[in-house]
């Protein structure tokens, strides 16, 4: 058996006849007389585009019904709203055909989780809490309509 030279070094030898498959054989795997049939008789791709229409539209209503309804009564509405969209985009990722709409739609569901996750940081940390007046600190005035209340400077 001869080994070719591969290149200008002799170090890279492979064999003459490689006993590997190559990349593009098909393998076939025998079927069962009833499996094939379940199969012919499968929805054609004309019947299952509308299917696949209808199943994205529910997806995507549903994910609009459930923010109007966190919006009105959730305690942390914009937490649950990014949630009912990331699982949104993630159930529709098996609908849409391409790997390039299934790419968009699995970077929209990361951006989501990620706002929910910054609101619920927020919402749990009370990092800034803004500042509260009380109610002696202003006076009525006639011509400012409010004013500080004049303290006794020390100078």
């Amino acid at each position: 058996m001869a080994l070719p030279i591969i290149g200008p070094d002799t170090r890279h030898r492979v064999p003459a006849q490689s006993k590997a498959l190559p990349i593009n054989m098909r393998i076939e795997i025998p079927m069962t007389n009833e499996i094939a049939s379940a199969a012919a008789s499968d929805v054609t791709g004309a019947e299952r585009r509308p299917r696949r229409l209808f199943v994205l539209t529910s997806i995507f209503s549903s994910a609009v019904a459930a923010s109007l309804l966190t919006l009105k009564f959730a305690p942390s509405p914009f937490f649950w709203l990014w949630l009912a969209w990331a699982a949104a985009f993630l159930m529709a990722i098996p609908g849409v055909q391409g790997s390039w709409p299934r790419a968009i739609l699995f970077n929209f569901a990361i951006v989501a989780i990620l706002l929910a996750s910054i609101e619920a940081y927020f919402v749990c940390n009370d990092v800034y809490l803004a500042p509260t007046v009380s109610d002696g600190f202003y006076v009525p005035d006639d011509a400012l309509d409010g004013a500080r209340r004049r303290t006794k400077s020390t100078a």
